[in-house]
């Protein structure tokens, strides 16, 4: 489930190559695509121990019915109600936008009252119907306590001073028996603001609220003891961190923004994955620290390799044609869509003229991204990537000490036709001779983000 820091290089340089590449994205991209991620995050589950998503910028949840019974209300009036607990992620997370029923907007940015426990009540609904209904919305700070009212409908032997849920934002609801619903509890989506995440480029301060940046996000992933790594910040290097936050926010007009989640049943390897392919970044474990590293349009070369500095011969592996697409489609939740499921298609004709006129679809899904240009920026990356998947393989010595896995490099060699030919390092491999064994991937600077 963590990440072994001896050989985090080869897992997350080797593994982006042979499983992200050729095998688990490729999974993903051929044949049919089942159920889409981002359609099942809006609909209702019931259940005591299904995983919670972490939430980050902002969108739409339909979460997991932790508690439901039917009672007469307080002081047993004779009047059915509906109790219900709906967690909607890990906290603490911002402020509730919209509480859909069955996809009607009942609450749409309306007045809320404050509680004493730590919540908000929902007051001004969009649908005057709803104005006896009770419905609090709880953050998942780690000082709220137990909703009174609805313990007082329960019944406090039932739901106790305990049942505080600190830690979890949800809904808890005390909902009328209602004829549109059959008697049933209606299908409830909640649009909110997703956790409040530190901010990677300044100490001490935090942020909430959508379009968050991936650089936050990332950080707040690994130091997480909850359902992230756990990690300290003396085993991050938070320089690269903060550098990479400058270079998404893009003077305050992003390249990328996260609007999206994470499902914590997954592998800590595919959510840390999840966020460097949404924005064309790298992870990587070097002298004995996290780096988090941005691919770039431009990038200098840091080492330059000639026949004096390559021991042997070069190994080129080229790509299958089952990894070059010239067709690419992304699944997201499209925030223009209330978060419905939608489809980004993009495709290139000389690609396909290349592919002698037959198409190459490559197909992922995407759970942090929210916006069509978004989805079309990644569709078109992973298609253009495809075609520039030229990797080799050398040895050096250890004069090369200093190149780490992400860093570009060029490689002179005249039997080759390589005249400073950039490639990315993917693999640093420190040999027990004191040789140095290395990978690198084709560096194409026009088709990076």
């Amino acid at each position: 489930m963590g990440f072994d820091p001896i050989s985090i290089i080869t897992k997350i340089a080797v593994q982006f190559l042979v499983s992200k590449v050729f095998a688990k994205k490729e999974a993903k991209r051929f044949g049919p695509g089942g159920a889409n991620q981002n359609s099942g995050i809006i609909a209702n589950k019931s259940s005591s121990n299904d995983p919670i998503p972490v939430v980050y910028g902002r969108r739409r949840i339909g979460g997991t019915r932790a508690f439901v019974n039917s009672t007469n209300g307080s002081g047993g009036s004779g009047t059915t109600t509906l109790n219900v607990v709906l967690i909607l992620a890990e906290g603490e997370v911002g402020a509730i936008k919209k509480i859909f029923f069955n996809d009607t907007v009942i609450y749409n940015g309306g007045s809320t009252s404050a509680l004493g426990s730590g919540g908000v009540q929902i007051t001004g609904y969009a649908d005057t119907k709803y104005g006896s209904t009770y419905i609090a919305f709880y953050p998942g700070s780690d000082t709220q306590t137990v909703d009174t009212t609805l313990q007082t409908s329960i019944g406090s032997g039932t739901w106790d001073n305990n049942r505080t849920l600190t830690g979890l934002a949800y809904l808890a609801m005390k909902l009328p028996v209602d004829a549109d619903y059959n008697g049933a509890v209606p299908e409830i989506t909640v649009e909110f603001d997703g956790k409040k995440i530190r901010n990677a480029a300044s100490t001490g301060s935090t942020v909430t609220g959508a379009d968050q940046n991936p650089a936050d996000v990332m950080l707040d992933y690994l130091t997480n003891s909850r359902y992230g790594k756990g990690l300290a910040d003396s085993d991050i290097d938070l320089t690269t961190f903060a550098s990479a936050r400058n270079y998404f926010d893009n003077s305050g007009s992003p390249k990328f923004k996260i609007n999206g989640f994470l499902n914590t049943d997954k592998t800590m390897f595919n959510n840390v994955e999840e966020i460097t392919e949404m924005c064309n970044a790298m992870l990587i474990y070097d002298k004995g620290k996290y780096k988090l590293k941005h691919r770039a349009q431009s990038e200098s070369s840091t080492f330059s390799f000639t026949r004096d500095t390559i021991i042997g011969d070069i190994d080129i592996q080229l790509p299958p044609k089952s990894a070059k697409f010239n067709k690419f489609e992304v699944q997201y939740g499209n925030s223009a869509n209330d978060y419905n499921d939608d489809v980004k298609i993009v495709s290139n004709g000389t690609y396909l003229t290349e592919d002698n006129s037959t198409e190459l679809i490559g197909r992922t899904d995407s759970t942090l991204i929210s916006e069509e240009a978004q989805a079309s920026q990644l569709a078109t990356y992973l298609m253009n990537d495809s075609r520039h998947q030229k990797v080799i393989s050398f040895k050096a010595p250890h004069s090369a000490i200093d190149v780490s896995a992400g860093d570009i490099i060029d490689v002179t060699h005249t039997d080759l036709g390589f005249s400073s030919l950039k490639f990315r390092v993917l693999t640093v491999t420190l040999n027990e001779d004191d040789t140095i064994d290395f990978q690198a991937q084709i560096y194409e600077s026009s088709i990076q983000v």
